[in-house]
């Protein structure tokens, strides 16, 4: 079998030690850093707090397509586009329920659901008159995970919106400001949340953005909806996961089954599993939740790669992340990523480095790869 699997292990990977990755008992991961090359994987971060859509894209092959889409613009044309009558060009914003305190944002990723939120959200918002417009993204479940809102460009500035980061100052300039007074007129009372926080403002062409048709031979196998949202994008395979939640309780099991089957299908090239619940235990700052998400990584998927290394079922495995997120800050941290391959369980191909653990540290004495040299290893061609 001729396909590449590759695992983005979303905000795995941390700036200073001890790390999650140095903690967690992870004894099928030991073993294939005794077999294979770890090094690290310079995506190209200039800003201190990387996108996880820019860095997922760029794992993919896909830079190009980060200066034109940004994380809102993902999610609407993958999941709004097509039913959408309006070929309008629009102002796009994605939407977290957030605390602020002083001004500043103080939280905006929580440990409880957000559906009942959203739905008390829009059932408000239904009753307003206005040219905000709110849609929800949901999870495979179904479940509203976030809204995005829309407005018609009309001349007016959308002000700036940068990603959520613990102590930036909310929003209040251009049409974004008015977007916060807005959605928090439509927040029910009694609700865990007091505020929004809009971001990743795209403005929509019609004319240029609507996916491609899905194409045979790449598969993105994910729970997370900005992870799906960037397979559909980009016209790849993109089953739907309905166990997959792309948070800490996600089915593993699912995830594996769903690999097993790309790999099975004729004509695959590339499957790539993006695993979630990382990034958001760091969002959290809970250390302990991001160490045990890993050792159950470690324990659920290394039976299911046993297997494909056993029946041949791929050329290589790689392991890697998007960016680095820190469970004591809890923002995402730029800096170069680690990255483990694996090409033959018994190393024949592979001359191993000897490590006992795949860790930062460890992936500091590899080689270095740039996205040129990461695409091409991989044999990446969109």
């Amino acid at each position: 079998m001729e396909a590449q699997l590759v695992f983005i292990l979303d905000g795995l990977a941390e700036p200073s030690s001890p790390t999650t990755m140095e903690i967690a008992r992870t004894p099928f991961l030991d073993s294939l850093s005794q077999r294979g090359e770890s090094g690290q994987l310079d995506l190209g971060w200039t800003r201190d707090d990387p996108s996880s859509e820019s860095g997922i894209l760029r794992l993919c092959g896909a830079a190009e397509v980060a200066e034109s889409f940004s994380r809102s613009l993902l999610l609407y044309g993958a999941f709004h586009a097509s039913s959408r009558t309006s070929g309008d060009e629009k102002w796009v914003w994605l939407l977290n329920p957030a605390r602020i305190a002083d001004n500043r944002l103080d939280s905006y990723v929580e440990d409880g659901p957000t559906d009942s939120f959203w739905k008390a959200f829009l059932d408000i918002a239904s009753c307003r008159s206005g040219r905000f417009e709110y849609l929800p993204v949901r999870e495979n479940s179904g479940k509203i995970a976030r809204l995005l809102a829309t407005h018609p460009t009309d001349g007016r500035s959308p002000g700036s919106s940068p990603p959520p980061r613990r102590g930036a100052a909310l929003p209040d300039k251009g049409l974004v400001g008015d977007l916060v007074n807005d959605a928090i007129a439509c927040i029910p009372a009694g609700a865990p949340f007091h505020c929004v926080w809009p971001w990743g403002v795209g403005k929509w062409d019609p004319a240029r953005m609507i996916p491609p048709p899905e194409t045979e031979g790449k598969w993105m196998i994910a729970g997370s909806p900005l992870a799906r949202a960037i397979g559909k994008v980009l016209g790849w395979k993109t089953p739907l996961l309905k166990e997959a939640t792309g948070d800490v309780d996600t089915s593993l099991a699912c995830k594996g089954d769903a690999i097993l089957g790309a790999l099975g299908s004729p004509g695959t090239s590339h499957v790539f599993c993006h695993i979630e619940g990382f990034d958001l235990a760091s969002h959290r700052r809970n250390v302990l939740q991001k160490v045990r998400f890993l050792e159950e990584f470690d324990r659920v998927m290394g039976p299911v790669l046993t297997a494909c290394f056993t029946q041949k079922r791929f050329k290589g495995v790689w392991f890697t992340c998007d960016h680095l997120s820190s469970p004591v800050t809890g923002n995402h941290e730029k800096g170069h990523v680690p990255y483990l391959h694996v090409s033959s369980f018994d190393g024949a191909t592979v001359k191993g480095q000897g490590a006992g653990k795949w860790t930062e540290k460890i992936a500091l004495s590899g080689p270095l790869h740039t996205i040129g040299s990461w695409k091409e290893s991989l044999a990446l061609k969109l």
